[in-house]
């Protein structure tokens, strides 16, 4: 008989590990999560702040925890992960509810999470089925895998198990919506980690024409913005590089270079090219050395 697990899932898009939880055909198995507080989402600029309100903060369900009188080994449910950070978790819950501790077991494959090692172990027991030998009921997965769990068969929806949207009011909504897969969500997480982007005003003032977060947020919006900016900055600096070396007698024409440039993705090389065709320098490695080094004060490394 095919056995279906529950999803326990610690998503981010920033960085994050799943956990997947299996009932099968095992009752009365209670989830307990641990909820972080969140961190307050701030960009600082210069000498100024600017906060991001947050949600409010409300009052979760809670799941009442059964009773084990007339409990036997059939009730014993598997906890599976590649190393031990999922298993400590776990302790938290059976150190504040002793009576589950002979009812469940922790085990850590002590493998990489990310190298298909681990997902190939878990899927093997589960299409095994009833009669494996310690059939998963909660197993952990970061995000290499998370999707392929949350979205297969084996997996159920958390109100299957009891744990319904209020007893989870307070978790980010995006990590619910990374977790939830044909309108119901298969997956919990106990944290998220999250991302920030720290930038000189200086260089944003210079490249974007200003430097508040809504200029630069908008300059990152998505990957295409992202790159954009990237090259809209290493064209500045080109420009910068160009004009230097017009201005000291190293007569060269940029945009001839750029035009000549697969992609005009001209990079210092393409200036030693230059300068070594015109007959500034014998060679590349010279022009590198001397005109074009860092020490010599012209070229600048691109600012990151």
């Amino acid at each position: 008989m095919k056995k279906k697990i529950v999803s326990v899932l610690l998503a981010t898009v920033l960085c994050a590990s799943t956990v997947m939880a299996g009932c099968g055909d095992k009752k009365g198995t209670d989830t307990n999560g641990t909820e972080a507080t969140p961190a307050p989402n701030t960009t600082e600029v210069s000498a100024t702040e600017t906060s991001v309100e947050e949600a409010p903060v409300v009052e979760a369900a809670k799941m009442e925890a059964p009773s084990t009188d007339g409990w036997d080994d059939s009730k014993k449910i598997y906890f599976y992960s590649w190393n031990d950070e999922f298993g400590s978790r776990m302790q938290y819950v059976l150190d504040a509810y002793p009576e589950y501790a002979d009812y469940v077991e922790y085990v850590n494959l002590g493998c990489s999470g990310t190298d298909g090692t681990y997902q190939q172990t878990i899927d093997e027991l589960l299409e095994t089925g009833a009669s494996a030998d310690k059939y998963p009921s909660i197993i952990a997965a970061d995000n290499d895998v998370a999707k392929y769990y949350t979205e297969n068969d084996y997996t159920v929806s958390m109100e299957s198990v009891g744990i319904t949207d209020d007893m989870y009011a307070n978790a980010y909504q995006y990590t619910k919506d990374y977790a939830t897969y044909d309108g119901e969500l298969k997956a919990l997480t106990w944290q998220a980690t999250p991302g920030c982007l720290i930038y000189r005003t200086d260089i944003a003032e210079e490249v974007l024409g200003a430097s508040d977060p809504d200029t630069v947020a908008e300059a990152v919006k998505d990957w295409d913005a992202f790159f954009a900016t990237a090259d809209k900055m290493k064209e500045a600096s080109n420009i910068e590089l160009a004009r230097k070396l017009n201005e000291n007698g190293f007569l060269i024409d940029y945009y001839k270079i750029k035009s000549a440039t697969p992609n005009g993705n001209v990079n210092r090389a393409h200036f030693a090219a230059a300068l070594c065709e015109n007959g500034y320098v014998e060679s590349r490695g010279e022009a590198f050395a001397t005109i074009l080094s860092e020490e010599h004060g012209w070229y600048k490394r691109p600012e990151r």
